[in-house]
């Protein structure tokens, strides 16, 4: 062992046999006796010698022949993975930290320059350095406490994750998700560097791109599917820390777009959260009811005839948007008596339902008469159906919102979705069940319909005459 320090402080560029070669009884013992990683770092001068050969490799790898230095980075940085894996290593993890890991940045950098990143020569080794970066803070929070605001703020300046977030290399990918779980696992504070600063939502913004990709990708792929789903791990831990509404937010464009492809990410993975037997966290509904009315807004009735237009991208995002967040709330408001009343209670969530039925009744008329009722009509009857299902939870039981739904003209718009439509088959079913919950036990509510009744029939030569057995229907209030 004392050797090992020996052969470390010696080793040069020139040494031969290879640094590769020379650590190679260390690594295979260390394999058979765990309990060797003590004896090893224990050593006097252990560390220094170490980080000097750290160094010197992360130096050589900068240069014109820096391929030469690939295959001794990765001997090192397998041989620190060994030594500050499993339990009892905080010791370790803490030296290793504060001696290697400013060339193991270095070495990153490099590695992530755009050149390298498609030289698949570098792949292997920038996976395991990524490992071994995750390595050096996992299941030791006091060092994740000091290290990972530390990296953010540096993460300003250099980019590297985001960086290295540009490979193909799943392995590489799953690492960096590993720490970033690693680093925020059970802290406020680290959960909103990642959600809210420029260099975490940025990083954030890289990861919801390629599960954005992954969420349209019908072919199955055991790598990816693995990057997704600590993806979703990542957003659900930000879920539970009560920190979503600020990644949301970060992830705002300058643009005329009402929600970028990134939010739209987001708002799925939260609808896959809310289908988990899990409790919604507090902000939840007020986040969401305040989504709904900033992109109802954006597809105001007023807007679209002030632009003369139909649909654009602007739309086709705003709708996806609005689809999901109608999704959750009604999920919320069909959960539990509690999660209905935080859902149905707060001002003007049932005038927004109301306005974006009332939006999607016009467009859906302005599309036929277009001549173009394929082209859109899926996604406007989608809209329409979830308006009307939600419609249906905020009435339940609720007479102050039965009115309100019978003031905002939500009454007349649910009669009129109760009518066959080809292109929606199941509207008119979730229709005439939003109307009963809407007039049950609401005799203001039931007047309105049943003032709408014909009462007449007018006969050939304009006289009124008694309408035919068919269309006398039963009292509603029976």
């Amino acid at each position: 062992m004392a050797d090992l320090v020996s052969t470390l402080n010696g080793w040069e560029e020139s040494s031969s046999p290879s640094l590769t070669v020379q650590l190679r009884p260390c690594r295979l013992a260390l394999r058979d006796s765990p309990s060797l990683k003590h004896d090893y770092t224990a050593q006097t001068g252990f560390w220094e010698a170490v980080t000097r050969v750290w160094k010197i490799h992360a130096e050589w790898l900068q240069r014109e022949d820096g391929k030469d230095a690939i295959e001794g980075v990765q001997t090192l940085a397998g041989f620190a993975l060994a030594l500050t894996s499993g339990q009892g290593v905080g010791e370790s993890q803490k030296a290793a930290l504060d001696g290697i890991e400013p060339h193991l940045r270095d070495i990153l950098l490099a590695s992530s320059s755009f050149m390298n990143l498609q030289d698949a020569a570098y792949t292997p080794m920038t996976r395991v350095c990524v490992q071994l970066l995750s390595n050096l803070i996992t299941a030791n929070p006091a060092l994740c406490a000091s290290y990972f605001p530390r990296r953010i703020e540096e993460e300003e300046k250099d980019e590297m994750i985001s960086r290295l977030l540009a490979t193909t290399d799943a392995g590489t990918i799953l690492a960096i998700l590993v720490f970033l779980l690693n680093a925020t696992t059970g802290s406020l504070e680290r959960g909103k560097l990642l959600a809210s600063t420029f260099a975490g939502s940025a990083i954030l913004d890289r990861l919801l791109s390629q599960a954005s990709a992954a969420f349209d990708d019908e072919e199955a792929d055991t790598s990816k599917d693995e990057v997704f789903n600590l993806t979703f791990g990542l957003i659900r831990q930000l879920i539970t820390l009560d920190v979503f509404p600020d990644a949301y937010k970060a992830q705002s464009s300058i643009s005329t777009y009402a929600i970028t492809t990134s939010q739209l990410t987001l708002l799925k993975f939260l609808d896959g959260f809310l289908a988990l037997p899990s409790l919604h966290t507090p902000t939840t509904v007020p986040f969401l009811l305040s989504l709904l009315t900033k992109l109802t807004n954006s597809l105001s009735k007023e807007k679209a005839r002030e632009q003369q237009r139909v649909m654009d991208g602007r739309d086709a995002a705003a709708f996806q948007g609005i689809v999901l967040v109608l999704q959750m709330l009604t999920s919320i408001g069909l959960g539990s008596e509690k999660g209905r009343k935080e859902v149905a209670e707060p001002e003007g969530v049932v005038e927004d339902v109301c306005r974006l039925l009332a939006f999607a009744a016009d467009l859906s008329n302005t599309l036929r008469q277009g001549g173009v009722v394929e082209e859109g009509s899926e996604a406007v009857g989608l809209l329409k159906l979830c308006a009307v299902r939600m419609l249906g939870v905020l009435s339940f039981e609720n007479t102050d919102g039965q009115d309100r739904i019978r003031e905002a003209g939500g009454l007349n718009l649910l009669l009129g979705m109760c009518q066959i439509d080809g292109t929606n088959p199941t509207l008119r079913e979730h229709a005439l069940f939003s109307v009963r919950s809407v007039l049950k036990n609401n005799l203001k509510n039931q007047d309105l319909v049943e003032g709408m009744k014909p009462q007449f029939v007018v006969g050939p030569q304009g006289e009124l005459q008694d309408l035919p057995p068919a269309l006398r229907g039963e009292d509603l209030r029976n």
